[in-house]
């Protein structure tokens, strides 16, 4: 081999085209994510009814209620009974895209789509028992869902593209650390054979929170691989607080995360004092992130620790509450797992090992060569 192959030049330009060709691939990916135009259920109907209700100065969604039956009846109105985090994050987006005309332009598309009998955004026959009963409003919500898919989707590039795009940087970046070369196969692996993939094209909170929460926990890890650095033990916590403002639920991985920031072995070392105080950091960033959710609870609800999972309609009826306390078993709606449902999510023809099977091949394929990631780049375009 000559010495002009082996000159540090050469290496240093092979490893950026490399890795040149690695965030290509995981921007095509991204791409190929805002190409898909999901129909919009009731989770998608229940974010966007909050984030037009927020326009509207008021966190009541009765204008809009019929479209969604993931709602509460609290205090003699309807809400959301999402979290509030991912409708404020794409606020501004859509007052910018309404102000341009864009809402029009989204009803316009609905409208050819109905004339071209597409049924792809929404459903050809709609079951009027979640309409009350009425075969009218059944047909007027059916047209107007389709008129929202293509704000919806818009919304969705910013509020769940975008953080999918970031999170599969960050893993990239994270493996490139361990393993040089694997990060682009690792972030890819991620993109495509994860739920990442089919959570990445629809307008909910799962890309965002998971950003937040692995954000956190990558802040963490860097931090571990240097000196003790309590800022950034705090903005882990930030980070966690906000992944709870976009999904509540992730208060649970927020917890795991804190204990890894909290439990490093030479603070340990260094006794009481020394957890006391990072765990302190973290709780306090955990703390200023959740406070969007506080204020929200007392201005839409009355009451700071009252959530919008309260009321939560099981039962739509004739008055689109007949029958509420869909989630007041458990924590929450959250029960004692049962083993059945463990057996199903991991076996199940759409279950995790069915869904994640490519993550098997995740060391051979980045240990390969600069081919590798030209195939995975073709793959990515397909």
């Amino acid at each position: 081999m000559s010495s002009t192959a082996d000159s540090p030049e050469l290496t240093s330009r092979r490893l950026r085209h490399s890795r040149g060709l690695g965030i290509a691939a995981i921007l095509v990916v991204g791409i190929g994510y805002s190409l898909v135009m999901q129909t919009p259920g009731w989770a998608q109907t229940s974010y966007y009814a909050m984030v037009r209700a927020l326009g509207n100065g008021t966190a009541q969604i009765d204008a809009y209620h019929w479209e969604t039956k993931d709602k509460s009846w609290i205090n003699g109105h309807f809400y959301s009974v999402k979290a509030p985090g991912l409708p404020l994050f794409v606020l501004p987006a859509y007052e910018g895209l309404k102000a341009v005309g864009f809402e029009t332009f989204s009803a316009d598309v609905g409208q050819r789509v109905r004339e071209q009998n597409v049924y792809q955004w929404y459903p050809k026959e709609a079951t009027t028992q979640n309409y009350g009963y009425s075969k009218t409003r059944a047909r007027a919500m059916q047209r107007q869902i389709s008129n929202e898919a293509t704000m919806i989707w818009a919304l969705g590039l910013l509020g769940t593209v975008l953080p999918a795009i970031l999170m599969m940087l960050i893993v990239r970046r994270l493996a490139e650390g361990y393993e040089p070369g694997t990060g682009a196969a690792s972030a890819l692996a991620l993109g495509l054979g994860t739920m990442v993939l089919p959570f990445a094209t629809q307008f909910l909170g799962h890309m965002l929170a998971a950003l937040a929460l692995f954000g956190a926990f990558a802040l963490m890890h860097r931090e571990r691989r240097g000196s003790p650095r309590i800022a950034l033990v705090a903005v882990a916590g930030l980070c966690a607080g906000l992944a709870v403002l976009v999904e509540y639920p992730l208060a649970f991985g927020g917890a795991i995360v804190g204990l890894y920031a909290v439990l490093r072995s030479d603070t340990i070392a260094s006794g009481f004092s020394a957890i006391a105080k990072r765990a302190a950091a973290f709780a306090g960033g955990v703390v200023v992130g959740v406070i969007p959710v506080a204020i929200y609870n007392q201005w839409a609800f009355g009451s700071p620790g009252k959530m919008s999972y309260t009321g939560a309609v099981a039962i739509q009826g004739f008055s689109g509450h007949d029958q509420i306390g869909l989630n007041d078993s458990g924590f929450f709606g959250i029960g004692v797992p049962k083993p059945s449902n463990f057996v199903e999510l991991l076996f199940a023809p759409r279950g995790l090992i069915a869904a994640t099977s490519s993550l098997l091949d995740c060391r051979s394929l980045g240990s390969e060569s600069r081919q590798q990631l030209l195939r995975w780049l073709s793959l990515a375009r397909l």
